[in-house]
């Protein structure tokens, strides 16, 4: 076995006038003195297996103070021999190691599967009878009352043994090694409540099918012992702030629920920043945290990496914790653009240039990488879906398509979620699907194809008034009762478009008379009939706007479908009534009125009309965020 060494910065002098002197537990490694250069190939040959430490000293030739040093836990393991010749590539993220058909024969079927890397492997028996059971390397995984007849355990590298009992056939097994397929956070209620719970029922209806890794959130006693039996893992979410003192991360990070309490399987530290200095703090706590049951540690982080030696540290810390069981979650939270093809290029910089990125810094990185995306969309508490003529569900589609078949991201080690709880509820049910699709079954295809999903549905000119009233039927009820303004900030700090970049400041404005009221329309085309859409849209009142005392309520300016078949149990309004939230000041809360009107089409054309007829006189309504696109049934 070898181990690379790389050296950053550069030494007064010339390279040959330096040695580096490295040993393994205090014992020299033959030869004793290297050359030094950029990096540094260190032989272990004879090393015994386990864990050891490592020390290399750079010190001028003859000289024995050194000019820089490092020390290193390491272990050395033995690498199962995997035969891939099984093995069947489906996407990245999945490959089929075993399609075995069953029949009706009583007895046991024997048979083995090779897991090409250690990490998650799922289980489908797809069959009608009765009775079955199935069992990995002697320990039960599937039985008669397992949901779906699947399950997910995360196995090692190497051959297994898989044993099916019962009245198994006709039917057939699947075996998939599958990436980790992550969420943030379960079993945690949207602040939307109209959205219903995202409570563990919830999640066996939507999530659990296609999830293997959970962190944060909560989980009930009952639910914590399903999960377990699962074989899910749980994560707690250790907050790193302050990133000042090594030795004071370190303390947190040992003394942290995660690595101490039982009912976790480690944590997830809570975030790190490549254009952030304090990044070596990290670094060298990582290095030196003592975690003696292995619990997984994972990191989150933002940006790219740019700095040689830090930067290659911190990932080299971050991948090898846990014995080399550690992530790095790289937060791919992707902002809408204009049109799907300008948003192929916005992820081709943002999410693939990141892999290249750290590809260049540490090579097989992707092994210990996540790409882990935002689905919270959830106006107004955090959304990333800023701009209302996109459909937010394709752009989502879009950018786990990229990970499932771009060969940048080959060898994946995890994806994912961050902020389902901050998602509505159509958005949470549409990224499991999504993982199910990509992970669990290995598609290639867009999953929006199925659902006649477009990234610009077109239904809607204009939504966001940026053109003025362009593209609308105006019916005041006097001259100037309905004008379009600009109001900054109001986009990002009110609704929630989370750096949205000005998205939002253009609103439509309803002043109430007081005797016939406005009215603001637009004929759409190209429905289908029998279909399910979501109109959406956002209102305030622009006198509370800047009033920090003021009383949230709900606004009278509305919207007429007619002839359209509502749908209200899937429908509300909500009203923001908050009081408080973080980074925002008084004036910025508690005030929009987020309408979602789900409807059946009974037409291929619709009018929408809105109007301040339940309005009292003298009150400006904001309009603005109409969106129309297809509802995911």
């Amino acid at each position: 076995p070898e181990l690379t060494l790389g050296l950053f910065g550069q030494l007064p002098g010339a390279l040959a006038d330096y040695d580096c002197r490295v040993s393994v537990d205090g014992n020299p490694i033959p030869p004793q003195t290297l050359a030094v250069g950029p990096r540094l190939v260190v032989k272990l040959a004879g090393l015994p297996l386990g864990d050891h430490r490592l020390t290399a000293v750079v010190s001028r030739r003859g000289a024995a103070e050194a000019v820089v040093q490092g020390s290193w836990p390491i272990s050395l393991v033995a690498p199962p021999k995997v035969d891939p010749g099984g093995l069947k590539q489906l996407n990245n993220l999945a490959a089929e190691v075993l399609n075995q058909p069953l029949t009706a024969d009583p007895r046991p079927l024997e048979c083995r599967f090779v897991n090409p890397r250690e990490g998650w492997v799922f289980f489908g028996l797809e069959t009608a009878a009765p009775g079955a059971e199935v069992a990995v390397d002697g320990q039960t995984v599937i039985t008669a009352t397992t949901p779906r007849l699947e399950a997910f355990r995360e196995l090692a590298a190497g051959e297994h043994s898989l044993t099916i009992k019962g009245s198994a056939g006709p039917g057939r097994l699947v075996v998939r090694a599958i990436a980790e397929i992550f969420d943030y956070p379960p079993a945690a209620d949207s602040q939307v409540r109209e959205n219903g719970s995202y409570n563990w029922a919830f999640m066996h209806r939507h999530i659990l099918p296609a999830v293997t890794t959970l962190n944060g959130g909560n989980l009930p006693a009952d639910a914590l012992a399903e999960s377990e039996a699962m074989g899910l893992k749980w994560l707690a979410n250790f907050n790193v702030a302050p990133v000042d003192d090594p030795a004071d991360v370190q303390r947190r990070m040992e003394a942290h629920p995660g690595l101490t309490q039982p009912q976790y399987d480690g944590l997830t530290s809570d975030e790190l920043f490549f254009g952030r200095a304090s990044i070596d703090n990290y670094t060298k706590a990582l290095w030196a945290v003592q975690n003696p049951q292995d619990k997984l540690i994972y990191t989150w982080v933002v940006g790219k990496p740019a700095i040689a030696g830090l930067h290659t540290d911190f990932i080299s810390a971050s991948v090898n914790a846990s014995r080399g069981k550690g992530r790095l979650l790289y937060e791919a939270y992707c902002h809408p653009q204009d049109d799907e093809a300008t948003a192929r290029a916005y992820l081709d910089n943002f999410v693939t240039d990141t892999m290249r990125a750290l590809k260049r810094f540490y090579p097989g990185v992707e092994a210990g990488t996540g790409i882990i995306f935002g689905n919270f969309n959830q106006m107004p508490i955090i959304s990333l879906e800023h701009n209302p003529a996109v459909d937010f569900k394709y752009f989502l589609d879009m950018q786990v398509n990229l990970i499932a078949n771009h060969p940048e991201f080959a060898n994946l080690a995890t994806t994912g979620y961050w902020g389902t709880y901050y998602g509505d509820e159509e958005l949470a049910r549409w990224s499991f699907l999504l993982m199910r699709h990509y992970v669990v079954e290995g598609r290639k295809e867009m999953l929006s194809e199925r659902y006649g999903f477009r990234y610009l549905p077109g239904f809607v000119t204009n939504p966001d008034f940026a053109q003025g009233l362009t593209g609308w039927e105006v019916k005041p009820a006097a001259p100037e009762s309905i004008q379009t303004a600009t109001l900054p900030g109001y986009g990002q700090a009110v609704q929630g478009r989370w750096g949205g970049a000005g998205a939002g400041d253009k609103v439509c404005v309803m002043v109430r008379q007081a005797g016939a009221a406005n009215q603001v329309a637009q004929r759409v085309r190209g429905l289908e009939v029998g279909k399910a859409y979501v109109l959406q849209f956002v209102t305030a009142n622009r006198r509370d706007l800047a009033d920090p005392k003021h009383t949230p309520g709900r606004h009278g300016l509305d919207v007429v479908l007619e002839g359209a078949n509502l749908l209200p149990e899937r429908g509300y309004v909500h009203i923001d009534r908050r009081k408080e939230a973080r980074g925002r000041a008084p004036e910025q809360v508690g005030q929009i009125n987020l309408h979602r009107v789900v409807f059946r089409a009974t037409t291929a054309e619709q009018s929408i009309v809105f109007t301040d007829q339940a309005a009292a006189p003298g009150d400006e309504l904001v309009l603005n965020f109409v969106q129309l696109k297809p509802y995911l049934e």
